[in-house]
């Protein structure tokens, strides 16, 4: 929270981006997959993630980054489609698959699904 308002002060917090600095690798991937689904169901067409560069990730190296990354290559059933740029090294631009006005059933994310091909297991992430 004291990133989203502190270090982003003056930006509208529209949900078209997150900022997952000083969040756990486990949080931020619960996080992430909060913001995809909800801007999935408002319809928009992309989502910025700021993951940060990792520069301060220590031997392990930026390890967020890293999970948010293959939560985006194997991303759960309801968001496959999804493709992804590096914007700069700390932040991903995720455009959204286009879901058709009306005709389709909204969204839905489950973010307590297993990986077997809808996604990561955030069972742990949802109770931090």
């Amino acid at each position: 929270e004291y990133v989203q308002t502190r270090e982003h002060e003056g930006q509208v917090r529209d949900g078209t981006w997150i900022d997952l600095h000083g969040l756990s690798a486990d949080f931020a991937v619960h996080k992430t997959m909060e913001a995809l689904c909800v801007a999935a169901e408002r319809g928009l067409p992309a989502l910025e993630v700021i993951t940060g560069a990792g520069h301060h990730s220590g031997k392990s190296g930026p390890v967020v980054k890293r999970r948010i990354h293959a939560l985006l290559q194997d991303p759960p059933k309801s968001l496959r489609g999804l493709t992804y740029t590096e914007e700069n090294e700390g932040s991903l631009i995720v455009s959204l698959p286009k879901t058709r006005v009306r005709k389709s059933p909204p969204v839905v994310c489950d973010v307590e699904a297993g990986h077997g091909g809808r996604g990561p297991d955030l069972r742990a992430a949802t109770h931090l």
